[in-house]
């Protein structure tokens, strides 16, 4: 298995962006990165007292989450984004912003994620 801190300190500006399920170890594995993590689940927990309220805030909370990528972007710094990567054209244009903006992409998705040593 590659080792993805090693890989990370190797280049100025790493995006990693993971794509899972609900429930499928990217927030673990995310935060065994120590990078910044943006989530928009985390966003929406903020804007609900720490509960996920889907129904009442997600839409401000996807909001957010965009503005939090494209500063993120902007500032060149390497950072992990969590998501269920469930609409592609959204993940398509992650990508794109990730290159344009001249860094180097690490992708991992749920498949990956199963069976990962925890702790």
């Amino acid at each position: 298995m590659v080792n993805l801190k090693k890989l990370i300190k190797q280049h100025k500006k790493v995006f990693v962006l993971i794509c899972g399920g609900s429930a499928s170890g990217k927030n673990y594995y995310a935060s065994q990165l120590d990078l910044p993590i943006v989530d928009v689940d985390e966003e929406n927990k903020k804007l609900n007292n720490g509960k996920v309220d889907c129904r009442n805030t997600v839409s401000k909370a996807i909001q957010i989450t965009k503005s939090k990528l494209e500063e993120s972007f902007k500032k060149g710094e390497s950072f992990v984004h969590v998501t269920t990567g469930s609409v592609l054209k959204f993940v398509e244009n992650k990508l794109k912003m990730a290159k344009e903006n001249g860094f180097f992409v690490i992708g991992a998705c749920q498949e990956n994620l199963v069976g990962l040593p925890r702790g």
